[in-house]
């Protein structure tokens, strides 16, 4: 059942090509079997695989209109060191997210993901940085669609990929292909994905899922890390709040772009990032 109201997360103190997908990150996202989960550690990979299922719906239809308050840590080649900053998440799976930076005088960076497009708005530069066509220059699939997959584990391995899983101390290992992207996740015995791997051609993206929580009859992963393979950009999420909606509303999604506003481009980024870290 979807929640109407505010979820706190227990523990909330602890909870604590690669230009566009530093800024992807700055915001650091088909239904199968709805079979009930075995109780118990599982001692296959098919009964694990009816549990991580039943888990990832509980999931993917919180994602259909879901708010989160977070706090993002960001490093890498592509930004430095930047300090840890508090956001609002807005997810519309699988098509549409909002992320909105927070900073002592109202909002420090508006981040928008429609579809294939990306936007973010610096509101103290009046500046903006816009790309269209980005999964083909993330090299990761629609940014909008992976960003909710992160946020909620929802990876799906098809059943063939689960009859071919191997298991060791780590957990058990399911590795599938989606077009040209080749996935893998490692499974915990409760059917929660500890880690994802995503890559096309040279493009890697690692997930980790830290810790989990349970909100109002789902698992949740509430402390999750993203980062590029090549160490260009490594984002380190902690939420500390959600909320789930019976539907997504309009306004959360919202973004426009001001007269006299000047379209930045990668350079004038990093030139932000660093007046932020120096902030």
């Amino acid at each position: 059942m979807l929640m109407s109201r505010a979820s706190r997360v227990s523990r909330a103190s602890r909870l604590p090509r690669r230009a566009a997908f530093a800024a992807m990150l700055l915001s650091a996202l088909a239904v199968s079997s709805c079979a009930r989960a075995p109780r118990g550690p599982a001692s296959s990979a098919e009964q694990l695989s009816v549990r991580h299922a039943a888990e990832r719906v509980k999931r993917e239809q919180a994602l259909s209109a879901l708010r989160a308050d977070v706090v993002l840590r960001l490093d890498g080649r592509a930004t430095g060191r930047l300090p840890a900053f508090s956001a609002s998440v807005a997810i519309a799976a699988p098509s549409r997210v909002r992320v909105q930076a927070r900073a002592l005088l109202g909002v420090a960076l508006d981040l928008g993901v429609r579809g294939d497009s990306l936007f973010v708005r610096i509101p103290s530069e009046r500046a903006a940085f816009v790309l269209d066509r980005a999964a083909e220059s993330l090299g990761i699939g629609p940014p909008a669609a992976f960003l909710g997959r992160a946020m909620g584990a929802t990876w799906k391995p098809p059943a063939e990929a689960w009859r071919s899983a191997t298991a060791d101390s780590a957990g058990w290992h399911v590795g599938w292909r989606e077009g040209g992207d080749s996935l893998a996740i490692t499974v915990d015995g409760r059917g929660l994905p500890s880690r994802a791997r995503l890559s096309r051609e040279e493009h890697v993206v690692r997930i980790e899922y830290r810790e989990w929580t349970e909100v109002r009859g789902r698992q949740w992963p509430v402390a999750i890390e993203i980062a590029d393979e090549a160490g260009w950009v490594r984002a380190r999420l902690a939420v500390e709040d959600l909320v789930v909606s019976k539907r997504a509303e309009s306004e959360w999604f919202e973004w426009r772009m001001s007269a006299g506003t000047r379209v930045l481009g990668w350079e004038d980024v990093r030139e932000v990032f660093r007046r932020l870290g120096g902030t």
